[in-house]
């Protein structure tokens, strides 16, 4: 039987995923591209603006996400490991590769800075993109996501 809490963290862990995915692909899609059609006297308040009001919506939800993995993967159970190796994967890819580029950004419009965070926010993308799928083949196999917890 699935207690409360693992009721929560399963519904937090798939919610902050999916909703992570959509954010993670706006900003990959549209966002980041649009960096380089900043004028370049416009862009370091441009970028500072971008980085507070991404931080304040991506930031809660990463830490959901993490929180709710780690929670969901102390059962053991091979698919919620690996959505943990996931989620801790992402916060290191987040905090070694695309903080640093941004750190660089913040003091202007660099063209190598931003063609890095471009290319490597792809497996971003592509891993918070793996890990809906996960979620939607799970919740579709039968309960497959729940059945994992009971």
């Amino acid at each position: 039987m699935i207690s409360s809490m693992d009721s929560w963290a399963l519904t937090i862990q798939t919610a902050s995923c999916f909703f992570m995915t959509g954010v993670i692909l706006i900003i990959q899609r549209i966002h980041y591209p649009c960096f380089a059609q900043i004028k370049i006297e416009e862009f370091s308040n441009f970028h500072g603006q971008h980085t507070k009001a991404l931080g304040s919506i991506a930031g809660p939800a990463m830490i959901l996400e993490l929180v709710s993995a780690l929670w969901l993967s102390r059962w053991g159970e091979p698919w919620w490991v690996l959505n943990a190796i996931g989620v801790c994967s992402l916060w290191a890819l987040t905090f070694l590769v695309s903080v640093p580029a941004h750190n660089r950004l913040a003091k202007g419009f660099d063209q190598t800075a931003w063609r890095r965070l471009v290319s490597t926010n792809w497996l971003r993308t592509l891993l918070w993109g793996v890990r809906s799928l996960g979620f939607l083949f799970a919740m579709g196999a039968g309960g497959f996501a729940k059945n994992l917890l009971s």
